[in-house]
């Protein structure tokens, strides 16, 4: 990734505009979307299910 989108993709400005795709895209309820910042940046996306089952991609730091 570039500069610009690195930064972009770190801001709280991008957090908001990530609610508000996956509320149109999925026709979730914004009730129903919970951010979480984790300051590892190792949680990349985390998804719950209807069973409380969860599915999470995560990517660790190289060295």
């Amino acid at each position: 990734m570039g500069a610009k989108i690195t930064i972009d993709s770190a801001t709280m400005m991008n957090k908001g505009l990530e609610v508000i795709e996956a509320h149109w895209l999925f026709d979730i309820p914004y009730e129903q979307i919970d951010v979480l910042l984790h300051k590892e940046s190792i949680i990349h996306s985390m998804v719950e299910f209807h069973d409380k089952s969860v599915m999470a991609q995560l990517g660790g730091h190289l060295t």
